[in-house]
């Protein structure tokens, strides 16, 4: 570490050890990824780092139950810094169980080494990362979905996240399978983000990319579960434990009801809803008013621009199926019309479809021209897509994530987006803006 140099950028640093950043397990044993007892680190152990700012980072740490651990950072002075918090969740029917580690007082120009360590002292694993420069203006952000293990391209599909090394990811739900065979339930939910977190390559990379998350059907607990899934806030509680997205710690974030939160970086706002835990189709509800009161309630008070983000798709009634706009129709148009009120720009990002497309938002609805992402799939089935669509601009139907490079502008931003497939492939190019 001694050689790295400070001044270092996230994207240069995270460019630099792009080959380390490329480890897989191809066939991991679960036991072996979660467990591995061992005084050379392996980079096996499923780790995230989670929700970051300028000076705090949050991560977790998937382990055997049994297994005690310290996890600390050193900085390239070879300072140690112990978390604020560490906790421990387990479940009574599981042999793992997730660690969350919370450090604060870090420094935004520093390189640190996060390390896990037993109580024999054995170093298990360890990673490096950064802390996350806020006040840039030009970030670039991966936005992806349905990451199915059972799929196929799994390694391929993430050899595009070390090759354009994105200053942060946004994982938009089906992030876990929950439901499997046939079968859903807590203890079933549980067991799949461990054994989905050890498949993956991302949760083994050397260099550590912060995310932030919100869920969808399959990481709510089953197959279109909505409101009235009776283990609801079980999956909630899971949905915590496995990632570090704690209010308290940062003016940044601010959590609302379910998994509901609001993260402010770059000079923009990302609120990230909860679609699932308040959803009734024969009620016609999505957000629910107590969700809704909370967004309005912390509007921010400013004049930057909003990314409105959920598992399904905000305007896609054209499908007959799960979005906003099909659901909740009267619920939605009274979201949008209070949008239409604020100074704040927004554009909206969903997952889910298992193919991705641009939607043009025309000015009619919110006073000015905007735009809704649809990023899906990273691997999963890929599914037909339905040809009436008017606002489409463009789709396309095999795994892939969406790459933004963004710029601000004074009322809004600007991005070039690309559509990444297979061994970092760029299958697509287009441009997005917002601006009042």
């Amino acid at each position: 570490m001694k050689g790295l140099k400070s001044k270092l950028n996230r994207r240069g640093f995270l460019s630099l050890t792009a080959k380390t950043a490329a480890l897989t397990l191809a066939t991991p044993d679960l036991a072996q990824a979660l467990g591995a007892v061992s005084a050379k680190p392996t980079g096996a152990l499923s780790i995230l780092q989670c929700a970051t700012t300028n000076t705090t980072a949050q991560f977790t740490v998937d382990i055997q139950k049994d297994i005690k651990i310290k996890i600390q950072a050193v900085d390239e002075l070879g300072q140690i810094h112990a978390p604020v918090k560490h906790s421990s969740t387990i479940r009574e029917y599981s042999k793992y169980r997730v660690d969350k580690a919370i450090f604060t007082n870090l420094s935004l120009n520093r390189i640190y080494k996060l390390q896990i360590i037993n109580d024999l002292g054995e170093m298990l694993d360890h990673r490096v990362f950064r802390t996350l420069d806020l006040e840039m203006n030009n970030p670039r952000i991966a936005f992806l979905s349905c990451m199915r293990v059972t799929a196929s391209s799994i390694d391929e599909m993430w050899q595009g996240i070390p090759a354009n090394s994105p200053d942060m990811l946004v994982f938009l739900g089906d992030n876990v399978y929950g439901n499997h065979s046939g079968k859903a339930g807590p203890d079933v939910l549980w067991e799949r983000y461990f054994e989905t977190r050890a498949r993956i390559p991302f949760y083994h990379f050397y260099e550590l990319t912060p995310v932030i998350a919100t869920w969808d059907d399959h990481d709510f607990g089953d197959n279109n579960a909505e409101g009235d899934y009776p283990h609801k806030e079980d999956s909630l509680e899971t949905f915590r434990a496995f990632y570090g997205q704690d209010e308290g710690y940062s003016e940044h974030l601010i959590s609302g009801p379910g998994n509901a939160m609001i993260f402010s970086a770059f000079h923009q706002h990302f609120a990230l809803f909860d679609g699932r835990t308040n959803r009734s189709t024969k009620q016609k509800i999505m957000f629910g008013q107590n969700q809704l009161e909370w967004f309005y309630n912390h509007r921010p008070q400013d004049e930057r621009p909003i990314w409105l983000i959920m598992g399904s798709q905000f305007f896609g009634a054209y499908t007959k199926k799960e979005s906003y706009e099909g659901c909740a129709k009267e619920e939605f148009n009274q979201f949008l019309a209070e949008l239409k009120k604020w100074p704040n720009p927004v554009c909206f990002v969903a997952g889910d479809k298992h193919y991705s497309e641009i939607m043009d938002i025309e000015p009619e609805i919110l006073g000015y021209s905007s735009f809704e992402l649809t990023s899906s799939s990273m691997h999963s089935l890929t599914r037909p897509y339905s040809r009436s669509n008017p606002r489409r601009r463009s789709i396309h139907r095999h795994k892939n994530f969406m790459l933004l490079d963004i710029q601000n502008t004074k009322s809004g931003f600007e991005a070039q987006l690309k559509v990444i497939g297979k061994a970092a492939k760029i299958e697509h190019k287009d441009s997005v803006f917002v601006r009042r």
